[in-house]
């Protein structure tokens, strides 16, 4: 009764053998974990799920030196992959124990006896050796994540994993790692620290690491910082995201380490206008600006910089100079805007009128983007006339500012525009409808 709740016997399957050596005799004995099995699970890691790394690292111990070849060199291209935003969000996700139930293929396997030393794998490069301390060093195995570490120290190019190793919940694990930095950062390469700055950053807000041991070390940092960053630096760091870049611009004027050639050399190579306008910033209020410097910097091809730079000099003069109006018809909005509130304030300035008579000129564009701001109901007949012209992006703009002149009223110019063959112009109209909010019934829009 019952029979086919009954089971049959089967013969239990042996436990995986530790392998701490890789001596042909040695592999002979272990067969435990297929080849399929452990390439599955490397395509996973390699295709973005993270928690297949610990335990690729955990089953290493247990292959072939064949296998274990394909293990180093995955996790190797994992973290070669990674930026440094990504890095942190993968240590989140190869830390503590949930990555148990995330893998169809691999059993977690104890690492409690796992032997480390170089030598015993000849079949690893440097790289992939040191990839596979690097995934140890997020281990929960607290004894095994030191050993990784202390091994780690060897290799060049690691920094962060001692710096988040510093907030490590294990106070014998932080020591370490303190220990360990204090030793590596004096005689690092100086682009190693530079390119981990953000995670040096965050370390900044976690709360188990010693005040006193950052103290010590950032000093350290910036000491050297100071003393040896050279152009040749910053060309390397202009290679890296714009998060990495921030964050060392962010560190390097908080400190004040960079000097006014390095400063320079940023505001001239960075591609990013909102990097230039921080560096921008710290450089005029540490070390000032000429009048001739001040002239390069309001006529500087991006735009951010212009603004900073005019924003700068008025309140250093407090008044409008001769030459200012020439901003008037500048390419960015915020610096034609400031230009015209400081000429209104302290030269009685009418930027209405100004615009006005732009119209027409090679300045038209500047003129109906502006007009939208400073004109009046007056004006939109002027700004109408320029909605049929040849020139779409000119009509465009016509259309947006007649739009914000006449709001409501110019419900009919709204409504043949929306019938226009040129789809910006029908989106544009389409805009300025929803936001009058225009009851409108289909079949009248499509009427021939």
């Amino acid at each position: 009764m019952f029979s086919f709740f009954k089971r049959k016997k089967e013969k239990a399957s042996p436990a995986p053998q530790l392998i701490v050596h890789t001596e042909k005799t040695y592999e002979k004995k272990l067969p435990t974990i297929s080849d399929e099995r452990i390439t599955l699970s490397v395509n996973e890691l390699l295709g973005g799920k993270y928690t297949y790394a610990q335990l690729l690292l955990e089953n290493f111990f247990y292959v072939n030196a064949n296998l274990q070849k394909k293990i180093a060199k995955s996790l190797m291209q994992t973290l070669s992959s990674l930026s440094a935003k990504k890095w942190y969000t993968f240590s989140d996700d190869c830390r503590g124990s949930e990555y148990y139930s995330h893998s169809h293929y691999l059993m977690i396997h104890g690492v409690s006896q796992a032997d480390l030393t170089r030598e015993k794998y000849p079949h690893l490069s440097d790289e992939e050796y040191s990839a596979l301390l690097c995934i140890g060093t997020f281990h929960y195995n607290g004894y095994f994540r030191e050993d990784c570490l202390r091994k780690l120290a060897d290799y060049n190019g690691h920094l962060r994993y001692f710096y988040i190793r510093m907030n490590d919940w294990v106070k014998e694990i932080r020591d370490a790692s303190t220990e360990l930095l204090m030793l590596l950062l004096p005689k690092c390469s100086l682009y190693d620290i530079i390119k981990d700055s953000p995670i040096l950053e965050k370390l900044h807000f976690t709360h188990r690491r010693s005040e006193k041991d950052v103290g010590e070390m950032l000093s350290i940092i910036c000491g050297r910082i100071k003393k040896e960053l050279n152009a040749e630096h910053i060309r390397q760091l202009l290679e890296e995201e714009p998060y990495v870049r921030n964050s060392f611009y962010r560190f390097g004027c908080q400190n004040e380490l960079f000097s006014k050639e390095i400063l320079e050399y940023i505001i001239e190579h960075e591609p990013f206008g909102s990097s230039k306008e921080r560096v921008l910033m710290h450089k005029l209020s540490r070390f000032g600006c000429s009048e001739s410097e001040y002239e390069r910097y309001i006529r500087h091809k991006c735009s951010n910089v212009r603004y900073i730079a005019l924003l700068k000099k008025y309140d250093e003069l407090g008044d409008a100079w001769d030459g200012l109006e020439e901003l008037l018809t500048d390419k960015s909005s915020k610096v034609r805007t400031l230009a015209a509130f400081i000429l209104k304030k302290y030269k009685a300035f009418d930027a209405r009128e100004f615009y006005r008579g732009l119209l027409g000129t090679e300045n038209t564009l500047i003129a109906i983007t502006d007009l939208g701001t400073y004109g009046t109901k007056a004006d939109a007949e002027a700004v109408n006339d320029f909605i049929a012209s040849d020139n779409t992006t000119i009509a465009r703009k016509a259309l947006h500012t007649y739009g914000k002149l006449m709001g409501a009223e110019g419900e009919d110019t709204y409504w043949e525009q929306l019938r226009s063959d040129d789809i910006r112009m029908c989106k544009e109209a389409y805009r300025i409808i929803t936001s009058n909010r225009f009851f409108f019934v289909t079949d009248s829009i499509w009427k021939e």
